[in-house]
């Protein structure tokens, strides 16, 4: 029933049907209980996230365990640990990603978090960019955007520092990647097709540095794309969706080292994403 209401949306409808997410607040409330929250235990917290907040999934949220993921992002980037998490601080202090934000989001603020935090995908990515400065990252799954906007500041902060690199992205949604500004798309490019079709057709036999996927977490459509990086000889594979042990499975299979991560979100009713990484060596 649910797919064949979406199908019969179509994605422009499903979009708007998202951004009425304060009207869904009971089933958000219902997965907040699940998870432990109550308004007497956590008064704060359940009016922050549960009555104020306008997400009712895909939940954005400041990372609690940030020394955790540059312990395990160093071996993964060939950097130390030290050095990586001065690399994750990077974003809190800049602007295209804090005030700056905050103004792009504007009368969004309806369904989205005005100053969203940015969760362990979103920072591994950051720090992946900084540190590997890729010619090509490649990411499936733009919505609103906010995972590209971080892609394509620490791009352009490459940029300035003699590394220009490019970030091409895939969807299925016409409106997403609302939070993307004129002013950062110039290293971006947006492809509105299903990475089934898309990869290939855009970008060839182009070799890939940095790939998160980001899409479905169906795990036959996530082999598909973890396959597709690797044959495409990615430095570095990043999956929102390690639950699945595609990951490990491919990674193991070509002999390849893996590591994964689970967020802790900070103050959020969220129990947080499962992130694996697949690093070549070469």
């Amino acid at each position: 029933m649910k797919e064949r209401a979406k199908a019969l949306l179509g994605h422009r409808g499903r979009a708007y049907v998202r951004r009425l997410g304060r009207l869904r607040y009971l089933t958000k409330a219902r997965k907040a209980r699940a998870s432990g929250w109550t308004p007497r235990a956590q008064p704060r917290g359940w009016l922050r996230e549960v009555v104020l907040s306008p997400e009712v999934d895909s939940y954005t949220y400041a990372l609690e365990n940030v020394h955790e993921l540059a312990v395990t992002l160093a071996p993964v980037l060939g950097e130390t640990p030290a050095r990586v998490a001065a690399v994750l601080a990077e974003p809190h202090s800049d602007e295209e990603l804090t005030s700056g934000l905050a103004r792009d989001v504007g009368w969004r603020a309806l369904w989205l978090k005005r100053r969203p935090g940015l969760a362990g995908h979103h920072l591994s990515m950051w720090a992946a960019v900084r540190l590997l400065r890729p010619r090509l990252v490649v990411e499936t799954g733009i919505l609103e955007g906010l995972g590209s906007r971080t892609v394509l500041r620490a791009l352009q902060r490459n940029a300035a520092e003699g590394h220009a690199g490019r970030l091409v992205s895939f969807d299925v949604m016409p409106t997403a990647g609302v939070l993307v500004p004129a002013r950062l798309a110039g290293a971006w490019t947006k492809v509105i097709e299903s990475t089934i079709t898309g990869l290939d057709a855009h970008l060839g036999d182009a070799e890939v540095d940095v790939f998160l996927h980001d899409s479905s977490p169906d795990p036959s459509h996530q082999r598909f794309e973890l396959r597709w990086a690797l044959a495409h000889r990615a430095r570095l594979a990043v999956t929102t969706c390690a639950w699945t042990g595609v990951a490990q499975e491919l990674a193991a299979a070509k002999g390849l080292s893996a590591a994964t991560f689970t967020d802790v979100p900070r103050e959020h009713f969220f129990g947080g994403r499962q992130l694996a990484y697949i690093a070549r060596a070469d």
